[in-house]
């Protein structure tokens, strides 16, 4: 079919893993649309994986209301400082695939649950 789904397949792999395989065509536009808004910071580390705290702290900025929502999650899962980092970068790129310059709270609860997931997992 011609239809672009953002997952066209998921699958359980080694029975702990999710793979997620989407259809390049469908994946192309939105990752040059995201990389045209990443690319002003991507100048200094990369990929938002590669943040370095400075980084993290300059492009991740939450409201007040997020920063509640991340103290909540680090409490109830007993997340590390590089816990609360990763949610950070993972929240920035949601957000970045979402066209949105500032994380929005529900970015930063996609991360937290993508936190929670895998902490469930392993």
């Amino acid at each position: 079919t011609g239809r672009c789904s953002p997952l066209s397949q998921m699958e359980m792999v080694h029975g702990s893993t999710f793979s997620f395989r989407a259809k390049s065509s469908c994946l192309r536009p939105r990752s040059r649309r995201r990389a045209a808004i990443f690319s002003p910071r991507a100048l200094g580390w990369g990929p938002n994986v590669h943040m370095t705290p400075r980084h993290t702290r300059r492009y991740c900025r939450i409201d007040l209301q997020g920063e509640k929502l991340l103290e909540l999650a680090v409490e109830k899962l007993g997340l590390s400082a590089r816990g609360h980092q990763r949610i950070l970068k993972v929240a920035r790129t949601i957000a970045d695939l979402a066209e949105e310059e500032e994380i929005r709270t529900e970015h930063l609860s996609e991360a937290i649950q993508y936190r929670s997931l895998d902490r469930r997992l392993t």
